[in-house]
C-alpha cells in the first residue's frame, strides 16, 4: 500500500483490518509505506503481524525540501 498516507483515515485502524483480511483470508502479502508520522505503538503491537513488508517513507531531511515538496 502506497500513494497517499495510510494512517490519516480512523488512526489507522482500517488499513490495519485490510492489512489482516488480506493476510488471513486471502493469504496475501502485504506491505504498508508511510511517513511514519502518525503510528503508534499500540497500532505497531496489533496488526504488525499482519505485514510482510513495513517502510518508512523520506523524502528529505530537509526542512525546507519538504515544504517545497509539499
Amino acid at each position: 500500500m502506497y500513494n497517499g498516507e495510510p494512517f490519516l483515515i480512523d488512526h489507522g485502524r482500517y488499513v490495519g483490518k485490510l492489512k489482516r483480511f488480506a493476510k488471513e483470508k486471502c493469504h496475501m502479502a502485504t506491505s504498508i509505506v508511510s511517513n511514519g508520522s502518525l503510528i503508534s505503538e499500540k497500532w505497531f503491537k496489533i496488526y504488525s503481524k499482519y505485514l510482510d513488508i513495513f517502510a518508512i517513507a523520506c523524502d528529505s531531511l530537509d526542512d525546507e525540501c519538504n515544504r517545497q515538496a509539499g
